[in-house]
């Protein structure tokens, strides 16, 4: 006679990750993500998207927007402009109205929500139009090198719910 052992739930019932997707990317390099119980669809959604993101040639990495707002605007701004005066007047203007807000955020973690409410602080300050849409178009340029350098899938200034500063 075999004895049957009862299975009882834990109160760690249907926390953990079951599902592991795991794929190369284009680079070669193995990655993987998980995925809780009662979620194989979503894990082999995921899957597909990866797959088809590579061979569109739109793969971005899941961890290449960590990088700060800072560090992608000095990369940018080494390649903006040859002349000194130039990236020194760009800096300026990053240092003080763009990093206090912007500076330690991760690239990937900006949204279009969260630019909407630097316009705000920046409609708030009472600065003038065109002030406020050459700081715009600094933060849409970072963002767009973000984009370039396969760190976001899509600059959040580019959504039609955000209404940019015009010059006056």
């Amino acid at each position: 006679m075999t004895k049957e052992v009862a299975r009882v739930k834990t109160s760690l019932y249907g926390t953990g990750l079951r599902y592991k997707v795991r794929y190369l990317d284009p680079d070669g390099k193995e990655c993987s993500k998980s995925f809780p119980d009662r979620q194989k669809k979503r894990a082999d959604d995921f899957l597909l998207e990866v797959e088809s993101d590579k061979r569109k040639g739109k793969y971005v990495d899941p961890n290449a927007g960590r990088i700060t707002f800072e560090e992608q605007a000095e990369n940018w701004l080494k390649g903006y402009s040859s002349d000194a005066s130039t990236r020194q007047t760009i800096r300026s203007r990053l240092r003080s109205r763009i990093y206090p807000f912007f500076g330690k955020r991760q690239v990937v973690s900006i949204t279009p929500q969260v630019v909407r409410e630097w316009l705000g602080t920046l409609h708030g300050a009472k600065l003038g139009a065109t002030y406020q849409a050459v700081l715009y178009e600094t933060l849409s340029s970072v963002l767009n090198s973000a984009v370039d350098d396969k760190r976001i899938h899509r600059n959040p200034c580019a959504v039609r719910s955000i209404k940019r500063p015009q010059r006056s």
